[in-house]
């Protein structure tokens, strides 16, 4: 995969090659990739995690990890069920009850379960970890078939912070091009399903 520096030297050479856009390249490499790391359709198993945590009879809340950016699934492993996910304000508007916990909801960086556990029980956390910043010398985070679609939409961004309008237009065309002949991974892996034969209904 291409470096930040890499990417960097590449995407000012697209908005011209100007030599006043060091500093502000960095914001606009960053926006697009985070940008990229949040898109509906495609899924980074680079990024995806799990913790386990034991719960501990009456103690509601429990910590997520330090790199936790969101929840992707907690799971009872004892109990082998999903926990479904609440909204606090419900959870604050009725009594605490114990037991085994059935849901789970995220408020700043701890998870609260409900019921209360009333005994130890083990909780898988899957979640997407929260990359760091890039910068040069900070490795990104996703593999080479993503480096170009990065590229193209830091330049688009650039395009636009420069009031280029014409050429925003292009490059984000470029960028609609660029998305459209991906796949995600998991439709990739879907190669790998077995085929089976099903009832037509006419």
């Amino acid at each position: 995969m291409a470096s930040f520096d890499d990417i960097q030297t590449e995407v000012i050479a697209r908005l011209g090659g100007r030599t006043d856009l060091a500093v502000r390249s960095v914001r606009w490499i960053n926006d697009a990739y985070f940008e990229l790391l949040l898109h509906p359709r495609f899924t980074f198993n680079e990024l995806d995690k799990q913790a386990t945590a034991t719960t501990v009879n009456t103690l509601k809340a429990y910590d997520l990890p330090s790199d936790c950016w969101f929840i992707l699934d907690v799971r009872d492993d004892t109990n082998n069920t999903k926990l479904r996910r609440g909204h606090w304000n419900q959870f604050d508007a009725r009594a605490i009850t114990y037991g085994k916990p059935t849901k789970y909801v995220r408020f700043a960086d701890t998870i609260e379960l409900d019921p209360c556990p009333d005994d130890a029980y083990t909780l898988i956390i899957r979640y997407r970890k929260r990359p760091a910043e890039l910068a040069a010398g900070v490795a990104l985070a996703t593999s080479r078939e993503w480096d170009e679609l990065i590229t193209a939409m830091a330049a688009t961004k650039g395009w636009e912070a420069l009031e280029q309008p014409e050429k925003a237009a292009m490059s984000r065309q470029l960028v609609e091009q660029l998305i459209s002949t991906r796949f995600d991974v998991q439709q990739l892996e879907d190669m790998d399903a077995e085929i089976t034969i099903g009832v037509r209904f006419e």
